[in-house]
């Protein structure tokens, strides 16, 4: 049953990487620059390298494959507890998910790569699962991810609960002005317990560089979302009288110039789906 699984598997996640290390590796360069080259891939694999095309690719190959089988299993397991097998899932949807999910060593972008696989893979699923969502969460950090994460449950807790689970209720709905989304990502950050305990420890200076460095982190944040589409800016539609002509102003900058004035943001539906897909 699980026959075209692995042999999915072994196409497109062995094959690419190896393939393309070891062409590499035979074309006509000088021995120093094969040096300098393996001196760099021993440094960002993490393991020793004897040559181009040989421990390298068998060790990209076998990472990958670590990847994928941790969150293959992680995807199974859930559908499994909740009592269902895995649908076949359309090959535009299943081969960049798969390719994508191999890369990541990121525990916790894991888990949500287990989440995609399961709720694409679920038969009794009303998700609407998107062939762009494998790209959108290959291009997120664990920062960025868990921050999008985390504005869709404070839009969706200023709803009723029964109308949580319905996209159009949590698309378009107000998060908040720049400086409000940056404040809340600071506090958000450094309110980490893991990051108290190392706060506790640093000078005020330090800890004044680490709340710049949280506010570079969401200014970073926030450009990844609107370029990803998940997030929306607009006008606050409830002006008084003294911003009407902050608002006339507005409509006459550029779409970059807009990024920096007191707009606010909001979650598009695409947004709000790619958030759902992600979770159990």
């Amino acid at each position: 049953m699980y026959r075209w699984w692995i042999k999915l598997i072994e196409s497109l996640v062995m094959e690419p990487v190896s393939s393309a290390i070891i062409k590499a590796a035979t074309n006509e360069v000088t021995t120093a620059a094969k040096k300098e080259s393996e001196s760099f891939l021993k440094a960002v694999l993490g393991e020793p390298a004897n040559a181009l095309g040989g421990l390298i690719g068998d060790w990209i190959n076998q990472r990958r494959h670590a990847n994928l089988i941790n969150i293959t299993v992680e995807a199974k397991r859930r559908l499994a507890k909740a009592g269902v097998s895995p649908k076949e899932v359309p090959l535009k949807i299943i081969h960049p998910a798969i390719e994508a999910a191999s890369l990541e060593d990121e525990p916790d972008l894991q888990n949500l790569w287990a989440n995609l696989l399961a709720n694409a893979a679920d038969p009794t699923s009303t998700l609407n699962i998107s062939a762009i969502f494998p790209d959108i969460l290959r291009q997120l950090s664990r920062v960025e991810a868990r921050y999008l994460d985390r504005l869709y449950t404070s839009t969706t807790e200023q709803l009723a609960p029964g109308l949580r689970n319905h996209t159009f209720n949590v698309a378009f709905r107000n998060i908040g002005s720049q400086d409000a989304l940056i404040s809340d990502f600071v506090i958000a950050e450094l309110g980490n317990p893991d990051i108290q305990m190392s706060i506790e420890k640093e000078s005020s200076d330090e800890r004044l560089a680490r709340m710049f460095e949280c506010e570079r982190q969401c200014h970073i944040a926030i450009g990844n979302f609107l370029r990803l589409g998940v997030i929306g800016t607009k006008l606050s539609l409830d002006l008084p009288p003294r911003e009407k002509k902050r608002e006339v102003e507005y409509l006459s900058l550029t779409e970059a110039e807009k990024l920096f004035t007191m707009n606010h943001f909001h979650l598009t539906i695409l947004g709000a789906e790619f958030v759902r897909a992600c979770r159990r």
